[in-house]
């Protein structure tokens, strides 16, 4: 009766592991990626993950398997930061798509809301509600002495924050050092 239990614990495992490949291949959502068997097999194998995580040696991992650690791993590709970012502007340009603080500015001051969004995150960037009804005002001067005053103000550079707060107020770029 063991040896049944363990045969049959083993088919178990064995048909777990068809159907997963199988609900892999078959069952594409809109907008997935349609996966070869050696990615359904890797996924299988190594396991998605949307955070960093410590593999089974300890190194920084990311994703599929992706070892980012600085002593053993690949990090990422320029060609993957550039990626990223572009997505992450997207994102951000997304949620703030909506909201009048935004969409009634000049395209420079939208970046910085953007690069802000990006910073702070959402959430983070919406906690300013005497400068986000500032710049939907158009009172930029108010705006940038209250994001001068908050604590955001002190955790990031110097030439960040003037740069910001430069771009905010006047609504361009400054000019870069030649």
């Amino acid at each position: 009766l063991l040896l049944f239990v363990f045969y049959s614990c083993d088919i178990l495992d064995k048909l777990t592991g068809f159907f997963m490949h199988f609900l892999f291949l078959s069952c594409q959502l809109p907008g997935e990626f349609m996966l070869t068997n050696l990615e359904t097999t890797l996924i299988d194998h190594e396991g998605s993950e949307q955070f960093v995580y410590k593999d089974s040696l300890g190194y920084l991992t990311i994703g599929i398997g992706r070892c980012i650690d600085k002593i053993k791993g690949k990090g990422l590709s320029k060609e993957e930061q550039m990626y990223l970012l572009s997505n992450d502007i997207e994102e951000c340009r997304k949620y703030l798509q909506n909201y009048d603080f935004y969409k009634n500015q000049d395209q420079v001051r939208q970046e910085v809301l953007i690069e802000m969004c990006f910073n702070l995150g959402i959430n983070g960037l919406l906690g300013f509600k005497e400068s986000l009804q500032a710049m939907a005002d158009k009172n930029y001067t108010l705006a940038v002495i209250d994001f001068k005053q908050s604590k955001w103000a002190t955790q990031i550079s110097k030439n960040r924050l003037d740069d910001i707060m430069y771009r905010l107020e006047y609504g361009i770029y400054p000019k870069i050092a030649q």
